[in-house]
């Protein structure tokens, strides 16, 4: 690639924001990959060759389509907002210490929902405190992403897909399965939602 049409493909990354195409959004990446394409095109044919200029005003247009809209921007804020709220709810509840490990490090904790915030049907779920576990970060991953759950005594279930490092990673002490000890009835609705929904058999 000559010197030139590197300066270009340098320059549309740059009026898009990112240093790499791999950084913007999926649409974008494609628009992108066309802009380049026709770069490339244009050192062998002078009138496909797009200008310095042209090149600028598409990359600028294809930045402002891939910005959020209001309404979208509005939405992740209350979300961010209400994942704030519900995890200093699981910090007071579990008093700062994780359900499974007992870890009381604040920056090594995570705020891990039981039925998933999408999945939930208003706020009072979303946010409650009975719909979610506080858990050491290993274990938040786990239990998100379904390998592991619990039975409504707390008894731990593994995913057949967790595999036997990991297990041990998880759970040293093979003689001692980790179980929850501080679960309450309002906690059994959202627990059997992740066992028949997120829980990967």
């Amino acid at each position: 690639m000559s010197c030139r049409i590197e300066r270009r493909h340098k320059l549309v990354g740059m009026i898009l924001g990112c240093r790499l195409a791999s950084q913007a959004s999926t649409k974008t990446r494609l628009q992108f990959s066309h802009l380049t394409e026709r770069m490339d095109a244009g050192t062998n044919s002078s009138d496909k060759f797009l200008s310095v200029a042209a090149l600028s005003r598409r990359a600028q247009k294809l930045k402002l389509q891939s910005l959020p809209s209001t309404t979208e921007v509005e939405r992740l804020a209350n979300q961010r907002i209400g994942q704030e709220i519900f995890r200093e709810a699981l910090i007071n509840f579990w008093s700062g210490r994780c359900a499974i490990t007992g870890l009381d490090q604040p920056e090594l904790l995570r705020a891990s929902h039981m039925k998933p915030w999408a999945d939930c049907a208003d706020d009072a779920d979303r946010l409650g405190p009975h719909n979610g576990l506080l858990l050491a970060a290993h274990w938040d991953l786990a239990f998100d992403t379904g390998l592991v759950t619990f039975e409504d005594d707390g008894t731990l279930r593994s995913s057949p897909r967790l595999t036997q490092k990991a297990e041990s990673l998880l759970m040293p002490n093979a003689l001692n399965s980790p179980s929850l000890t501080a679960l309450r009835a309002g906690h059994l609705p959202f627990l059997c939602h992740h066992r028949q929904f997120v829980w990967k058999e």
